[in-house]
């Protein structure tokens, strides 16, 4: 729970430092994971609306405690007042303890690659990831799928971790495995932050930021 409402914020300290405002836009969420928890945080900061894409199952369907804490939260960081939560949430027949948040503002979108992703060409002003593009086999796939649905103007925010997943201990050791011992069981692409920026400016973006931490 506690990741998807710091990937939220997280996405709104960077854009609100690039005066990027997220009310009324068309958001791409790739990796969501199965809990619709950014995408509600998203809508609750004035989002028109908000696709899920991931590999595995997002829930439509989920416990009204879970939005109620989510709505808690984005009111105790008083960045800025979100809207009621009745605006966003659907009503669940026949139960009162479960929602889903309305379709008319959130998607989840089939369990495909996000290089698969089938939205209108400029159709989005934000696409998002946490944590998702270093796990990527078809990166130049995925980001030109990005570009093209897109809107001119539009904005990509990728946070992407290389360190190796599996062995904290040791984060770099994993670069040094030779290609053919790694890459059957290995869980990340191994590209570094220069192979990153190349990917992204051959798809045809303009790099505005890269922050390394």
């Amino acid at each position: 729970f506690v990741s998807y409402l710091s990937s939220f914020q997280n996405y709104k300290n960077v854009l609100s430092r690039y005066g990027v405002n997220i009310s009324d836009k068309n958001i791409l969420e790739i990796g969501s994971g199965p809990n619709p928890g950014t995408a509600l945080s998203f809508l609750l900061h004035g989002a028109a609306h908000v696709y899920a894409n991931d590999i595995g199952s997002v829930r439509q369907i989920f416990p009204l405690e879970y939005a109620l804490l989510i709505r808690f939260l984005a009111e105790a960081s008083k960045q800025s007042q979100p809207k009621p939560l009745e605006d966003c949430l659907l009503t669940v027949t026949g139960q009162t303890e479960n929602t889903g948040i309305n379709p008319a503002l959130y998607s989840a979108l089939p369990l495909i690659p996000a290089e698969d992703v089938e939205l209108p060409d400029n159709s989005l002003d934000l696409i998002v990831s946490m944590s998702v593009l270093e796990h990527v086999k078809n990166v130049k796939g995925v980001l030109s799928n990005c570009f093209r649905i897109l809107k001119p103007g539009g904005h990509c925010l990728h946070f992407i971790d290389l360190k190796d997943h599996v062995n904290p201990t040791k984060p770099l050791a994993f670069l040094s495995i030779p290609r053919e011992q790694y890459e059957p069981d290995g869980t990340e692409n191994r590209l570094r932050a220069s192979d990153f920026i190349s990917e992204f400016s051959a798809a045809g973006f303009d790099i505005t930021a890269t922050l390394l931490q």
